[in-house]
C-alpha cells in the first residue's frame, strides 16, 4: 500500500500544494473499514466489501501559504488518485473508483472539516472472477471496454463545441 500512496504523493499540483488527503481503510482495521464501507451506496457495498482496502480522496479547498481558494484542489486530488491507480495496475492490483457514497455520513464518520472537498472513493485489491459478482454487475464486467472517440472529446475552438 505504501508504494501506491508514494506514487500519489509525487503527482503534480497547483503551486505544489499537494492538497490531496487519503482516508485509508483496511480490513485489518474493522472499525475504520466498516465506516467507509457503510458510507458507500448499496450497489457499491455489494461488491466492494471483498476488497481488502478502501480509500476516500479529499482535497483541501484553500492554499496553505495564503488561505486563498484553490480552485484546482479536486483536480489535483484526481491526478494523485490517477497516479495511485497506475501504480496499482503496474503492481498487478485492481482499483475501482466510485462516486457513490453518502457525503454527510463520511464527513461525520471521519470528522472531515469543511475546508476539505470530498473526492472519489476507491476499492483496491485483486480482480476476482466475474461470476462472484452480483448478477447485475456480471454483464458489465464481461463486456468489451469502450471509450468515446477522440473526435467527441477534443476540440479546436469554440465553434467545434457549439458554443
Amino acid at each position: 500500500m505504501i508504494s501506491l500512496l508514494e506514487a500519489a504523493r509525487w503527482a503534480p499540483s497547483s503551486y505544489n500544494e499537494q492538497p490531496w488527503r487519503f482516508v485509508v481503510a483496511r480490513k485489518s482495521d474493522p472499525g475504520t473499514y466498516a465506516k467507509l464501507l457503510g458510507s458507500l451506496v448499496e450497489a457499491n457495498q455489494s461488491w466492494a466489501r471483498s476488497a481488502p482496502v478502501l480509500i476516500l480522496t479529499l482535497a483541501k479547498k484553500t492554499f496553505t501559504h495564503n488561505g486563498s481558494p484553490n480552485f484546482y484542489a479536486l483536480h489535483d486530488a484526481g491526478i494523485a488518485l490517477g497516479h495511485l491507480a497506475i501504480q496499482a495496475t503496474a503492481m498487478g492490483r485492481s482499483l475501482h473508483i466510485m462516486g457513490g457514497f453518502d457525503h454527510a455520513a463520511v464527513r461525520a464518520a471521519f470528522g472531515i472539516p469543511d475546508d476539505y472537498e470530498l473526492g472519489a472513493a476507491a476499492a483496491v485489491g485483486y480482480a476476482g472472477e466475474p461470476e462472484t459478482l452480483p448478477e447485475r454487475f456480471q454483464q458489465a464486467e464481461l463486456a468489451p471496454r469502450s471509450r468515446r472517440p477522440l473526435a467527441d472529446l477534443v476540440y479546436a475552438g469554440r465553434a467545434a463545441l457549439g458554443l
